[in-house]
């Protein structure tokens, strides 16, 4: 599901980049870096959280 999300806002992201590329005002283009540096580092803080997840244990095969 993680993953899912983060593509979900690193396409939000890029999004913003667009916008601030056709963006004159220098308080909108600084608006605009701040919510693309939140959203990367929400992503870093899942992926972070994700790589910290233990690997589901798998149980041994049943021996009939």
């Amino acid at each position: 599901m993680d993953d899912d999300v983060i593509a979900h806002m690193r396409a939000r992201i890029a999004q913003v980049r667009k916008v601030m590329a056709l963006a004159h005002d220098p308080r909108m283009i600084e608006v605009l870096q701040q919510v693309i540096d939140s959203g990367e580092a929400d992503i870093a803080k899942l992926e972070a959280a994700r790589d910290q997840q233990p690997a589901p244990e798998i149980p041994p095969p049943s021996q009939h």
